[in-house]
């Protein structure tokens, strides 16, 4: 059961296993659990001169790695609307317009249980990209040319994936 990090059931607390429906079932009360990737979102932003905006995380997993402005979709909330939230929580900017170039999948480790997500990434123009300034779970923000990015401290594979993708 590698690709699931559930073994038992939220209901009666039995074990559960994967079924042919590509869920977790549980025998004892029946519940058939989905697991479904998590929508996250990341912002491709590049200054003037085409240099590449990342943010050093505060946090973990991966706190001191590099990664791109992003984050998870809040219930009730579109992709757009979390794009624009992620940049005023990181970043204290507002978007001032956004393009959808594609999507990449990935694992997010937290509190031991490894997470699916599928990404929408987004090619993202600040109002103005001169006020920026590390916001909520940010302790730096730089701009690297394309061959400068540190790749070897990228934080997730995926954020490597979408910006070799989309660079």
């Amino acid at each position: 059961m590698d690709e699931y990090d559930f073994f038992f059931c939220p209901k009666c607390g039995e074990g559960l296993h994967p079924d042919e429906h590509r869920s977790l079932a549980c025998n004892s009360c029946g519940l058939r659990m989905f697991v479904n990737p998590k929508p996250t979102n990341a912002a491709i932003i590049r200054n003037k001169e085409g240099a590449v905006l990342l943010v050093k995380r505060k946090l973990d997993p991966k706190k001191g790695f590099w990664d791109v402005p992003g984050g998870f979709v809040d219930i009730k909330e579109t992709i757009e609307q979390s794009v624009e939230r992620e940049i005023h929580e990181e970043l204290c900017a507002k978007v001032e317009s956004m393009r959808y170039v594609g999507s990449t999948n990935g694992r997010y480790l937290f509190g031991e249980i490894n997470y699916y997500s599928v990404c929408m990434w987004f090619e993202v123009a600040l109002d103005n990209e001169e006020e920026i300034e590390s916001g909520d779970d940010v302790v730096e923000v730089a701009w690297f040319d394309e061959n400068e990015i540190p790749w070897d401290r990228i934080a997730f594979k995926g954020v490597v994936d979408g910006l070799k993708n989309w660079l």
